[in-house]
């Protein structure tokens, strides 16, 4: 019985990818629905055309896609445009979605696009955290936890790890 259920949901996933619109589609819905401007962002994207979702996912960003405000960032990331992807991460905080704080955190962590400043990024942390950013807790319980750049403290780690298990958002 196992095999046969297993068997029928391999054959409605292939089903379901060659139902995966084409790019002609994706632009004339686009033009429709900001939403597949998003969906025609990652196509470009998985094509490894960075300037052309930049285009579809900005678009479909300024119409409040959380998902593709995101997008947008990570793109302007691989575009090295770290001064944009800052926007876009303001952006998708300001939409209720507190991982743009984590990533500036990255971004200030790592040095990219802006002066390298622990200390910065620790505080964007926290602020994400605070507001229920799943990754920014866990990213606190990692640095606690090794004592990155701070003294390491099991019980401060342990918290912001019960923290990100309760955090409600990415």
């Amino acid at each position: 019985m196992r095999k046969l259920i297993l068997i029928m949901l391999c054959l409605l996933l292939s089903a379901c990818y060659s139902l995966r619109p084409s790019k002609s589609e994706l632009e004339n819905w686009c033009n429709e629905r900001d939403y597949w401007c998003g969906r025609l962002g990652a196509y470009y994207y998985e094509k490894d055309d960075y300037k052309n979702a930049l285009i579809y996912h900005t678009k479909s960003c300024n119409k409040d896609n959380k998902a593709s405000c995101h997008d947008a960032a990570i793109t302007c990331e691989m575009l090295e445009d770290y001064d944009n992807a800052i926007l876009f991460y303001k952006k998708l905080n300001e939409l209720g979605q507190p991982l743009g704080l984590s990533r500036i955190g990255d971004l200030y962590k790592n040095g990219l696009g802006v002066t390298k400043d622990f200390n910065k990024a620790l505080e964007l942390y926290m602020q994400a955290c605070e507001l229920g950013s799943k990754e920014a807790c866990k990213n606190l319980a990692k640095i606690y936890e090794i004592g990155e750049n701070v003294r390491a403290n099991p019980l401060i780690s342990k918290a912001y790890k019960k923290r990100a298990e309760k955090a409600s958002k990415w």
